[in-house]
């Protein structure tokens, strides 16, 4: 009999677990807050099953599932946690560190996305502290995203030649 993936038991585990634990009041969550204790559960779900089994390619979405219901949640209990697109970047830098990790094939994915999501993150104090590049501040604010999408273009169709 062929082997099959244990996600499915999982992810059923995790549901049947949120509403017991919902339905019985354990979970005191608000009716707009069940979507990100879902994704919560469903990345544990992924988590859980890339450890079982020892399959590196649920780690992704794994990290990525908990690290978008954890930082919902989050958000509407504390005032610091950020609310910005650099914090999906985070999660999903973390995610690809995790995915090279159980690869063994480097983590170079996760550096790169990290760096991105930081200098995005940090972008008014990364400008400011380059003197140089205050003249040119409005062009820079503009345009800069280009830089992103020529260096893309460059490794995918130069670099790889």
């Amino acid at each position: 009999m062929k082997n099959i993936s244990t996600i499915i038991p999982y992810m059923l585990l995790s549901i049947g677990t949120f509403y017991f634990l919902q339905t019985f009041n354990y979970l005191k969550l608000q009716a707009e807050n069940h979507w990100q204790m879902l994704l919560l559960f469903f990345g544990i779900s992924f988590l859980i099953t890339a450890r079982t089994e020892r399959e590196a390619s649920y780690f992704l979405p794994g990290i990525a599932l908990s690290g978008i219901g954890l930082h919902f949640l989050l958000l509407q209990h504390y005032s610091v946690w950020p609310d910005t697109i650099p914090a999906f970047i985070l999660i999903i830098a973390l995610s690809l560190f995790a995915l090279g990790k159980g690869r063994k094939n480097g983590y170079f994915p996760g550096v790169v996305v990290l760096a991105v999501g930081l200098f995005i993150h940090f972008y008014e104090q990364v400008i400011n502290s380059f003197s140089f590049i205050q003249p040119y501040r409005a062009y820079f604010d503009k345009y800069w995203p280009i830089l992103l999408i020529v260096t893309a273009f460059y490794l995918l169709f130069i670099k790889r030649k």
